[in-house]
């Protein structure tokens, strides 16, 4: 027994996986359903849920089963609704899914459900799946991952400004609403004042001295040195703000303060709010490497 044409093009769309509803909605029994599985025309996968035998176990049909396994429409979220959206190129190990609070399911290997109410504007269906729209999805990959998945995602255009913000405000209060938060400040105009605010931070925590905010090296002024070290911090901006002129201009302030014998460390946006560490670590050493030569310690 073949698949109906139209049931086998949404097979196809599906990524090969096909539910008790589909096969319903096409006039096909469970009795049918159970002879092409005896055909080895179809694999049960879960109650309810099967796949092709002749389509590829990919990436997306795992992790479509998975979900479906779980039942009662949940929210593919975070890093892997990014990934889902086309914009995250591994897929996580681990499969991130919303369900209403109150609810409970028993625990599918290789999901964590979160149980949180999501706003209305913030679940849409793509691919045949629930998901957290894209605003949502990329804040809380930037979350998870870092802003980097944002800053690329506002490069690619598949969001704006403006649409990350109004999805913080949905969720300002809630979990995980304070990073969010320090990242949409971070991707607006004044994103570049703010990281030189975390980076101050750093420092003073961390006891780090010695530094001079805006330091004059004409015809360029550094974001932070190191004047008796000769060591230079500089605070790159988000890509989606730069342009080629001034990622060329970045190269060149770079080369020519080198040339004048600072020892230039980049940080980014993403250093400075989720590796705080990395960033103490390599300026200690800078430092450290600059005593050994002057002689200083």
């Amino acid at each position: 027994m073949k698949l109906p044409p139209g049931l086998l093009s949404l097979a196809m769309r599906h990524d090969g996986v096909l539910t008790a509803a589909d096969f319903r909605a096409f006039g096909l029994n469970r009795a049918a359903v159970h002879r092409m599985v005896a055909a080895g025309e179809l694999i049960g996968v879960a109650r309810g849920v099967h796949r092709l035998a002749a389509h590829p176990l990919t990436a997306r049909t795992r992790l479509r089963t998975t979900v479906l396994r779980v039942g009662m429409q949940p929210v593919l979220s975070g890093v892997c609704a990014a990934w889902w959206w086309g914009l995250v190129d591994r897929h996580p190990p681990v499969i991130t899914l919303t369900m209403p609070s109150g609810t409970r399911r028993k625990r599918v290997p290789g999901t964590r459900i979160r149980y949180r109410e999501l706003d209305t504007d913030d679940v849409t269906v793509h691919s045949g799946l629930s998901i957290t729209a894209l605003p949502l999805a990329v804040l809380e990959a930037g979350v998870e991952q870092g802003i980097e998945i944002v800053d690329r995602a506002l490069l690619r255009r598949r969001v704006s400004e403006q649409q990350l913000v109004d999805a913080y405000r949905r969720r300002r209060g809630r979990r995980d609403a304070a990073t969010m938060g320090t990242i949409v400040t971070l991707i607006g105009a004044g994103g570049r004042s703010y990281a030189e605010r975390i980076a101050i931070d750093i420092f003073t925590s961390h006891g780090i001295t010695g530094w001079v905010a805006g330091h004059p090296a004409p015809p360029y002024e550094i974001d932070f040195a190191f004047p008796v070290h000769r060591v230079a911090v500089e605070i790159d901006g988000m890509a989606h703000h730069s342009d080629a002129e001034a990622f060329q201009r970045d190269r060149r302030r770079g080369n020519d303060l080198s040339a004048a014998g600072w020892n230039v460390l980049h940080f980014t946006y993403n250093d400075l709010l989720f590796r705080p560490d990395y960033v103490v670590e390599r300026i200690q050493r800078a430092l450290a490497a600059a005593d050994v030569v002057e002689g200083i310690a």
